[in-house]
């Protein structure tokens, strides 16, 4: 059976290994996609995927996507207002979804007619699957934690004697190569290295069109030790999970970073950017603290460098989430 696969092709570790993941899962199936670009490469060397710039009508349409349906600019909120002008389809199943907080009345109605469209949503924070049941009708809604939590891709622990620290940083639009944010991160790189002689690596999650290269390339510049930091971009050869098996301790803006912290065991301490983060710590229980990106504490940072590692658990069963996951999406497709 053919199923056309939509997703962010954007060199995201996220979005890559969670597309990764389901296509894995599923090898009795042949998975087509319809965009192919400079990132695309990563899923085509899959034997079940394809490229077919016209595939025949009618075939289920799957999205896979490690973002939250979010208008959070004016470029964001014309690219919504132009899709509810042409309604065009997206797709049939949604699969890794969370939504993010609407604060106006026009973008809760874009969003929600948006998502009326599919016939089946997974999505992976509890809050998210209270408002979509209150607001589609109409759609099969489902609640399971992020994919990447049982995902065989990734591994269960680090190395046997993991001696860095590791930095996921996140490069918003606007931030300047010495902003506040990279400030306090070099500082914290530059606090670790003092206190223990050991190194850092600064890991960039996406490597793609947000760019978190640059975000690492700004924190070194900034840091007094810059010659014991590191830079791990996402590829296509497991750089991120390789780098996070080093790592000790965790600071961690990117989704993800926080997820395979919790998967591998490795301490980890969350810069808060987006509510699916902020909704993923509620739901585990999290009950240490974080910072948002904004307000980020000194002391808070020192202190978590400071502590004993502690081994934080998972909130799920990992090992029954492939399943989960594998059997919603066959009881679609058959």
């Amino acid at each position: 059976m053919e199923i056309i696969l939509k997703g962010y092709f954007d060199n995201n570790f996220g979005d890559d290994y969670m597309i990764l993941t389901v296509v894995r899962s599923l090898p009795e199936y042949k998975f087509i996609l319809t965009v192919k670009n400079e990132y695309t490469g990563f899923i085509l060397r899959e034997p079940n995927v394809f490229y077919k710039k016209k595939p025949e009508r009618g075939l289920p349409v799957l999205m896979i996507v490690g973002n939250g349906f979010m208008i959070n600019s004016r470029l964001a909120l014309m690219y919504e207002i132009q899709w509810f002008l042409t309604r065009k389809h997206i797709a049939d199943y949604c699969v890794g979804c969370n939504i993010e907080r609407l604060d106006t009345r026009l973008k809760k109605f874009l969003i929600k007619t948006k998502l009326s469209k599919f016939r089946m949503i997974v999505c992976r924070d509890k809050k998210s699957f209270e408002w979509l049941n209150e607001n589609l009708k109409k759609t099969k809604v489902y609640y399971l934690p992020d994919i990447l939590f049982s995902s065989p891709l990734i591994p269960d622990s680090t190395l046997p004697a993991p001696d860095k620290l590791g930095i996921s940083l996140f490069h918003r639009s606007g931030d300047t190569a010495d902003c506040e944010y990279y400030k306090k991160m070099a500082e914290a790189a530059d606090y670790y290295i003092e206190k223990t002689g050991k190194s850092v690596i600064l890991t960039a999650f996406d490597s793609g069109t947000e760019n978190d290269i640059f975000a690492c390339e700004s924190v070194k510049s900034l840091m007094r030790h810059g010659d014991k930091a590191s830079i791990v971009a996402h590829g296509q050869n497991g750089e991120i999970i390789n780098a996070m098996r080093e790592c000790e301790k965790v600071i961690g803006a990117r989704f993800h970073s926080v997820v395979l912290s919790m998967k591998m065991g490795i301490d980890f301490f969350p810069i808060i950017c987006r509510d699916k983060m902020r909704n993923l710590l509620e739901d585990a229980g999290y009950t240490k603290n974080g910072c948002g990106i904004d307000n980020l504490s000194d002391e808070e940072l020192k202190k978590f460098l400071d502590s004993e590692k502690t081994d934080p658990k998972t909130y799920c069963d990992p090992k029954s989430l492939p399943t989960e996951y594998i059997k919603l999406l066959k009881s679609q497709f058959e």
